[in-house]
């Protein structure tokens, strides 16, 4: 009976031990400072959460400053989990709604809410008494394979009349550090970044630069933990961190392993495993997904009556420009906003839109988005 006595309170005390170091760690992801040992106080940009779906997403009701060598803005994040101010989730009646998709460039990177070009859209269209409300979906580091997720899981639920895919030049190159688990239709299910670590203060870690296949979660609970425990993520990112000190040795073994030529035929006849090893060969067969997953987000939006376009962000030249030049429901922002031409569309040392970059987009699109009488003609 005592030893019974002893397992309980063992239990018990360790329960309590989980559930004190979950309230630790959850005032710690509210606080939006540090204190260094200098004395000097760091504003903390955390605005992250994890998701086991998407591998993170922006959490919501978060708001805070965000700074660095050439901006200090204020962040907020709504209630949907969104950049800006606070958006309903039923569409209002008689409504047009116009959701982004995109990644740091779509988001705002180093510019304040209202100076994004989703803000300043829907600005625009509200001062001329054309009022269509603007979602700003996008999330630092999203790609593809979670933009396909999040409007299969959320985005389409939004009942959007008119979609804005804004593409970089980089999202292709995302899909060889991710883990994807595919459906049948050879669509991702579940996405997991392989470099973009979310710790339990919600801050973005950059780990595993090698490219190192990691484990798999080994439990069914996991992923439900991961959404709703920061003492799980603690655990986990803290694992995660140790396993790749300690098979960093190997990091050279595996950059040098091949893995193979990229698979042949169309995408959507090729095994599983086969995309996912074509996935590790390298750019070429990258691109060719990333292809895939577009066309895949068009044809499904256009079966639910929703209007598609894509826009493409960055100073950038590659693929994807020669893609949009091509597409007639493409319009390349960073062609137009060329930084011989505009030099100050541009952050000085951070590299995405300045102020004015976002402003230029939200007038080029908006004029564009007209001109396919997707939105009204503002003068």
């Amino acid at each position: 009976m005592r030893r019974w006595a002893s397992v309980l309170v063992g239990i018990v005390s360790t329960l309590l031990c989980v559930v004190a170091a979950e309230g630790v760690l959850r005032q710690l992801a509210e606080r939006h400072e540090v204190q260094l040992a200098s004395g000097e106080r760091k504003t903390v940009f955390n605005p992250y959460r994890s998701d086991a779906l998407l591998s993170y997403a922006l959490r919501p009701g978060w708001s805070g400053i965000h700074e660095s060598a050439d901006f200090r803005v204020g962040v907020r994040v709504n209630a949907l989990g969104m950049r800006g101010a606070e958006q309903p989730l039923e569409k209002p009646p008689g409504t047009r709604r116009l959701l982004v998709l995109g990644d740091s460039f779509a988001f705002g990177w180093g510019v304040e809410d209202a100076e994004t070009f989703p803000a300043r859209l829907e600005a625009r269209w509200r001062s001329a008494s054309h009022p269509i409300d603007v979602l700003d979906a996008a999330v630092p580091g999203y790609a593809a394979d979670q933009h396909w997720i999040y409007l299969r899981e959320r985005g389409f639920a939004l009942a959007p009349d008119v979609i804005v895919l804004a593409l970089c030049q980089n999202d292709a190159e995302d899909l060889g550090s991710t883990r994807l688990a595919l459906g049948d239709d050879r669509l991702p299910q579940r996405s997991t970044s392989l470099r973009r670590f979310i710790g339990e203060d919600g801050r973005m870690h950059y780990l595993n630069e090698a490219g190192l296949p990691l484990p798999e979660r080994s439990f069914a609970a996991s992923q439900w933990l991961a959404e709703r425990s920061l003492f799980y993520t603690y655990l986990r990112y803290n694992a995660l961190r140790l396993w790749l000190g300690a098979a960093e040795h190997f990091a050279a073994q595996h950059r040098a392993s091949d893995a193979g030529p990229p698979p042949d035929g169309a995408i959507e006849t090729l095994p599983p495993d086969e995309i996912l090893r074509g996935l590790r060969s390298g750019p070429a067969f990258q691109l060719r997904y990333h292809r895939f997953l577009v066309e895949a987000i068009r044809r499904e939006a256009a079966r639910r009556g929703i209007v598609i376009v894509t826009a493409l962000s960055g100073s950038d030249r590659g693929p994807l420009s020669d893609d949009c030049a091509a597409d007639p429901n493409c319009l390349d922002l960073g062609a137009r906003l060329a930084r011989r031409d505009h030099p100050d569309a541009y952050l000085p040392l951070d590299g995405h839109w300045s102020a004015r970059g976002h402003a230029l987009a939200a007038e080029a699109l908006g004029a564009w988005l007209a001109a396919k009488d997707l939105a009204p003609a503002v003068p």
